[in-house]
């Protein structure tokens, strides 16, 4: 498979120097020079970070760090991707985490055909970090691998019930581009297809319909599922403006929200009181129960 880091990582780095920084985050000599990738890892330095964890890495990774060798503030939660040098499993880096055990794996819904999960955690023990834990950290897994040889890619945070898990590390920054586009511009509610009025009759399973008609609001909850943490994260860059954080609510409550979210909301409002942000959220709470069964009751 060919991955073109190139444009990826130019629509990445485009979309992040777009945002808001409020806390300047973003270095300003990196911010100056239009650029948050890294100059190339050479092949040495590739080979010499394989020969140190005894593991060929998967494809994507590795023609990444040909392309920059490690990358400045992917997202508003992931500070810096370490560059080749600074690599290692996660059991030398945090041992404490790594041997936790802590990750919920049953609650974590890839959407490509995987290996069961364990709820055990022993598969964090075995991750390969690559970045510090910021307000998330990103994980390779080589445990789950595809035919071809990717490593499963996993973004994990105190926040995300479980590991949010891709079938690769593209896939993974494939995502990463997706919701910092949707934190920075999230879509009006009139964009996203309402619940229908009556269900379309299913058979087998929830994802098609009969006479291969998708079901709009299970394919809404599937595409936007992604979403749903980095959509909490980003209401305190809306604080002060009422009206977006009612559209930002419901667009959260759209991707199935669960019950284990609202204690994080609730800490926002305890945070920012006395603003459109508590209000914002005190009617969401509010209101929550009341329109619960919209996406729950679907078939």
């Amino acid at each position: 498979m060919t991955f073109n880091w190139e444009k990826l990582l130019k629509e990445l780095n485009d979309a992040m120097l777009a945002m808001e920084d409020e806390d300047g985050r973003i270095d300003p000599s990196r911010r100056a020079s239009g650029w948050l990738g890294n100059p190339p890892a050479t092949e040495e330095q590739v080979t010499a970070l394989e020969n140190r964890i005894g593991r060929r890495l998967p494809d994507s990774y590795r023609t990444f760090l040909r392309v920059t060798n490690g990358w400045s503030n992917l997202s508003p939660f992931i500070y810096e991707l370490w560059p080749a040098e600074r690599i290692c499993w996660l059991v030398d880096f945090d041992p404490l985490f790594a041997k936790s055990g802590s990750i919920s794996a049953m609650d974590c819904q890839p959407d490509y055909e995987s290996v069961p999960r364990f709820p055990d955690g022993t598969h964090l023990i075995d991750c390969l970090a690559l970045s510090a834990y910021d307000d998330g950290i990103v994980l390779l897994n080589p445990r789950i691998q595809t035919a071809d040889g990717e490593w499963e890619a996993w973004f994990m945070a105190n926040w995300v019930p479980g590991e949010e898990a891709y079938a690769s590390f593209w896939e993974l920054m494939e995502k990463t581009l997706k919701s910092n586009l949707d934190l920075r511009n999230p879509p009006a509610l009139g964009d996203l297809a309402p619940p229908p009025t009556a269900p379309p009759t299913v058979t087998g399973s929830t994802d098609t319909a009969d006479e291969g008609v998708k079901d709009p609001v299970h394919e809404l909850r599937k595409s936007m599922s992604y979403m749903v943490a980095p959509t909490i994260g980003s209401l305190i860059y809306e604080k002060d403006d009422l009206a977006r954080l009612r559209e930002v609510l419901k667009i959260l409550y759209m991707t199935e929200v669960k019950e284990r979210h609202m204690a994080k909301l609730r800490e926002l409002a305890s945070e920012y009181p006395d603003t459109a942000l508590a209000i914002a959220i005190e009617e969401f709470l509010e209101n929550y129960p009341k329109i619960k069964y919209t996406l729950d009751d679907q078939p």
